[in-house]
Parts: C-alpha cells; structure tokens; sequence
C-alpha cells in the first residue's frame, strides 16, 4: 500500500514512499519533490474548485477567487525543481468540498467549465497550451454542454470591472471589459448625483472616469445573451489618491496593489471577495498616501476582517501619522478597538478621531495581530492581516 498525506505530513518527517498532496501552495510539494517524494499538486489557488469563480457571484462558496482563466494558466511543475525532481511531479488534482453545495446542479455548476481547463493544461505538453485557441474552443464546448443539459457557470461572459487611478490623482477611472461584441452602457441610479465622463467606449471596452461617490449599473446587451455588474463608491479624502507601502503583500491576497486600500470599494460580503483586500502574513500594513495637497483633516477609519478559523485576526492596533513633506511623521491619534459589523461576514472597522490638523501626507499603520495563541486554529504560526479600505476625513 502506499501512503498519500496532504503537506502537513512533512511536519512530522516522511515515511519511506509517501506521496505528497500540495494544498497550501507549492512549497511542500516543491520540498516533497527534492527530497525524492512523489507529488501531487493540488493547491487552493488555483484549483480549488469549491472557490468562487465570478467576481460578481451571487452563490455561497467557501471564498477565493479562481476563475477559469486562472486555472487554465496554472503550470503544475515548479519552476524551482530541475529536471529530475519534476519528475516527481505526478500530476495535479482539483479538490471541490462540498460544504455550500446541496444539490447536483451546484456541484455541476461549480465543476464546469473548469475542469475544462485543467484536464487541457494536464493532459497537454507545456509549450502547446495556448489560452486564445482554448477560448475559440470553449464556445464549442458550452454548446456540448447544453446537450448534455449540463448546469455550467457562464461566468467566462462576465464583464470585468477594473479600478484605476486616474494620472492626475484626482479620481478613479472605471474600465469595464468585455469577451462579447456588443453594445456596453453604463448608467446611475436615480438617486446619484456624482460628476462623470465617459472617455471611451468600444465594442469590448467603456472607460469612465469617476469623481463622487455613485452606485453605478453596467449592461452590456447583443444577440442571445445580457450580463451586467453593478459597483458602488464611496469616496472619501483619500479615494483615488496616490499609496506607496512599506511591506510587501501576500502573493496569495495581492488584490489590486496598494490602490486596493484607496480605490472607493468597501468590501461587503467579507472573505468571499477576497480580491478586496490585501493580505499579510504575520506583517503590518505601513500605508503613506498622498492628498496632493494640504488639507484638514480629523480621523481615518480602517476597513479590515476577522475570520479566525482561516487565521484572519482583527487588527492589533491602527496609528495615523501626519506629514508635510513625506518624510517626517507626526503621530496624531491611535486605537486598539475593532468595531465588528453585524451579520456574518466578518467586516469590522477601526476609527481613529484627532483634533483637526493640516496635513498633505498621511501615514496609516495597522498592526498585525501577532502569533497566533493556543486553542485557536493554526495556533502557533503567523496571523493573517486583511485590509480593505482606509479612508481618510
């Protein structure tokens, strides 16, 4: 018989001929593979198939994010292996835990078309794999699809909604894309009165550029089909405005960069929106943004997320600093209190008030939690920080 153990069974030092199945990233299995052990690869990011795949999901999932395009770019060798460790490489595995999924539609629906992609990039030498021949063929296959009266996701249609600041620093530019031709139109509810202007639209692309905070509902409309995104704003002093970090952010949770934490989205559905945050792992987040200008202002508040059995801790603490020139900081108030939102999702804020000061940089330091305490899940190692949105008033 031969044993096969997830990565944790490195811990505790391999039996002869265990195989390895690499869920927590690459890197058991990149250190099952050097030490001669065969693998598996099989991790969250990207083949998870119990993880979300639209950004605009409306079915609980467990969280993440892995699209389809995703998984069809993954490559299961490492790169860090040579050529005889690869060898070890067995193969790769997609896991899909049924937690959120009671009935078989779901599962079909979670299962296609991913698996797909995976089965191609699997059973495909590397340098054949070509996502643009994929994507002519994938049309054919959803048609395969509706005869076997299969319950796909059509999330490959979606409009994708990227956030951007403008080369002013004096707003946000909205870039919706599409995979479709046809016609994109974008328009306000009724109770919006925020400036706009639409500065460019294509068969495939509407570029708007955004100054107040809005709810906006994006269609796009053509023969036999119509998908839309909705996305709200809300702006603040710092919305738009240009961040540098001291920390680097997790690979896995890189979100948009470090506009993420000032491009006017405040997360609402907690971890199952994950792009919404940037993650560190057992670091601070060191955020400096620049106003462009000096101006008023009396407190910060900082959008972050608890989830403690995936090692997500509240904040430790949050510190704003003031500047005139970007380099020397003034403190001007800090808090120790996480204010949890109601409802399940795990959201919270942290507010630190001040008196009124007149500042053009402003510097926002939120403490990771620290090492994680006993009796909790994954105690002993790193917390994780998640960090949404940080405004500025």
């Amino acid at each position: 018989k031969t044993m096969i153990g997830w990565d944790e069974i490195l811990e505790g030092g391999l039996a002869p001929n265990a195989v390895v199945m690499s869920w927590r990233g690459e890197a058991g299995g990149i250190e099952a593979a050097k030490q001669n052990h065969d693998v598996i690869m099989t991790p969250g990011n990207p083949v998870y198939f119990d993880h979300t795949q639209s950004e605009n999901e409306d079915s609980v999932t467990i969280g993440g994010f892995n699209p389809i395009e995703k998984v069809y770019a993954y490559e299961p060798v490492p790169k860090e292996l040579n050529e005889e460790q690869a060898k070890h490489v067995l193969g790769a595995q997609a896991n899909m835990w049924t937690e959120y999924m009671k009935n078989t539609n779901k599962v079909e629906y979670m299962l296609f078309p991913r698996i797909a992609a995976l089965s191609e990039i699997l059973w495909s030498q590397k340098e054949k794999k070509d996502w643009s021949d994929f994507e002519k063929r994938l049309i054919m296959q959803f048609k395969r699809y509706d005869l076997w009266k299969v319950n796909y996701s059509k999330a490959y249609f979606d409009l994708k909604a990227i956030i951007l600041p403008t080369t002013d620093f004096n707003g946000i530019l909205l870039k919706i894309k599409s995979k479709k031709q046809g016609e994109i139109s974008i328009g306000r509810y009724a109770h919006d009165k925020g400036a706009i202007d639409e500065i460019e639209n294509t068969d495939t692309t509407l570029v708007v550029k955004i100054f107040k905070s809005n709810s906006y509902h994006i269609e796009q409309s053509g023969k036999g089909f119509l998908t839309f995104l909705e996305q709200k704003f809300s702006f603040n002093k710092a919305t738009g405005k240009k961040i540098t970090l001291a920390n680097e952010v997790s690979k896995n949770y890189p979100g948009d960069g470090a506009f993420t934490l000032v491009n006017g989205v405040q997360n609402e559905k907690g971890f199952a929106r994950t792009k919404e945050f940037l993650g560190f792992n057992g670091t601070d987040c060191e955020a400096v943004i620049d106003l462009g200008n000096s101006q008023s202002i009396s407190s910060i508040t900082v959008h972050s997320l608890t989830r403690q059995t995936s090692w997500i801790w509240q904040p430790h603490s949050a510190e704003v600093f003031g500047s005139a020139d970007g380099t020397t900081f003034t403190s001007l108030g800090t808090t120790n209190d996480f204010i949890q939102s109601k409802g399940p999702t795990g959201n919270g804020v942290m507010n630190v008030a001040f008196n009124a000061t007149t500042t053009r940089y402003v510097k926002v330091v939120v403490k990771n939690h620290g090492t994680i305490s006993g009796g909790n899940a994954g105690a002993g190692n790193k917390a994780w920080l998640f960090v949404d949105e940080i405004e500025v008033n």
